[in-house]
């Protein structure tokens, strides 16, 4: 269920009416140049009219930590928003309190940066450089819709309004809609038609919610796989190690675990890169490698390889363009690659169908029957960042898709 925040209330009458029409949760802004401001002392009257299951939120921005305490008590606030600079460490100090950190977006968004802050939740609103909130300006909402890294509830927030809620949703998949100027007559006076088409065209996009996720289901269970590979091992390298990696004529390559940035469990695979021209690399996973213990979750010869028609994994995009060579061994030993690029955002499935790979023409191992035949069961996979490209990548799940 999408939960509705009406943001900049400044009197009573349009607290209320958007009580009645259906909110979840009443902003009030604490910033004095904002045209939405109320003092603390007019939202302590209103706040004490108000229903106690509306939760009420105060928005500051670059507040003293002093001030926000103060008021915070007085108004009986449930949950605090900070939408200026404030720091990681800044957030920490407020123990105890639901804190909701916003972030103004560009064309792009770095959500290690976001991570960094450990609030209850994150809002994101369009960034515009004179304004700070309330701007009735939308970003790209595809960069928040396979982003995969937050577990924490999302506010979705700038230009927001009965005819675009549908599409958001669908798009972003955020827990709360933050609407403010899209449902006003002035700055900080509300229209109460505004804000009853908005609600209600929130609560029938309820409808089609359910028909994505049905949607969402049926394609999962159409490609329901085996799961091989999960990267939850320490990640080691050298010969008793659980990774088989390395470089050469000027490449370097590192492997790590990565906690903070992962799809699932309690870490993913972090391959931080730098290729250059004429140079090699590899990371590799699965049976008959140097490293010892970099075999799969599954053995292969114990899979119906006739079950499956494709071998997919998640990786976590920055967007910086590098192509990534992804590779198979297969049961002559012959390499087979499939391309993909680094042109998207946040965790992505990648399906690689067996159809679709090649054979490698560059390298063969000495032992490779070389048939151009692909051969199954598969032995092991690896990932090349191709050259040149230098940066950090991760990976997680690989598995095998049924057919």
């Amino acid at each position: 269920m999408v939960k509705v925040k009406i943001c900049g209330i400044t009197n009573l009458e349009d607290a209320k009416n958007s009580i009645n029409a259906g909110c979840d949760a009443l902003g009030f802004i604490f910033y004095k140049n904002s045209p939405r401001y109320i003092t603390p002392e007019k939202a302590e009257k209103i706040i004490k009219k108000l229903p106690q299951d509306i939760i009420k939120i105060g928005v500051f921005v670059n507040a003293r930590e002093k001030t926000i305490r103060r008021v915070s008590k007085s108004c009986r606030l449930d949950m605090l928003q900070f939408h200026g600079d404030e720091s990681p460490e800044f957030c920490r100090r407020f123990k105890g309190k639901k804190i909701i950190k916003a972030f103004r977006v560009k064309a792009k968004m770095d959500f290690r940066k976001v991570l960094k802050y450990k609030t209850s939740a994150y809002l994101f609103d369009a960034f515009v450089k004179s304004k700070i909130g309330g701007t009735g300006r939308i970003f790209d909402w595809n960069i928040l819709r396979n982003q995969g890294m937050i577990k924490k509830p999302i506010f979705l927030s700038g230009g927001l309004h009965n005819k675009n809620v549908q599409k958001a949703i669908e798009i972003a998949r955020p827990e709360w809609l933050d609407v403010s100027s899209g449902v006003e007559m002035s700055p900080g006076r509300k229209d109460r038609q505004k804000v009853k088409k908005f609600i209600r065209a929130v609560k029938s996009s309820i409808l089609t919610l359910f028909f994505v996720f049905f949607i969402a289901l049926f394609s999962f269970a159409q490609e329901k796989g085996l799961l091989i590979d999960d990267f939850e091992n320490p990640i080691v390298g050298g010969q008793e190690g659980t990774v088989d990696f390395g470089a050469g004529n000027g490449s370097e390559i590192e492997v790590v675990a990565a906690g903070e940035i992962k799809y699932s469990g309690n870490q993913s695979l972090g391959i931080i890169y730098n290729a250059v021209s004429e140079g090699y690399m590899w990371v590799a996973r699965g049976f008959g490698l140097d490293a010892k213990n970099a075999q799969w979750l599954v053995k292969p010869e114990s899979i119906d390889w006739q079950k499956f028609n494709a071998i997919a994994f998640y990786m976590n995009g920055s967007g910086t363009g590098t192509k990534i060579a992804f590779d198979i061994k297969d049961n002559g030993n012959e390499m087979w690659r499939f391309m993909l690029e680094d042109n998207f955002q946040g965790w992505q499935k990648i399906t690689c169908p067996f159809n679709e790979f090649f054979v490698r023409s560059d390298w063969q191992p000495n032992n490779a029957d070389n048939n151009a035949t692909l051969d199954f069961p598969i032995k092991s996979f690896q990932f090349e960042p191709r050259p040149e490209a230098k940066g950090v990548v991760y990976f997680d799940d690989v598995e095998l898709i049924t057919k």
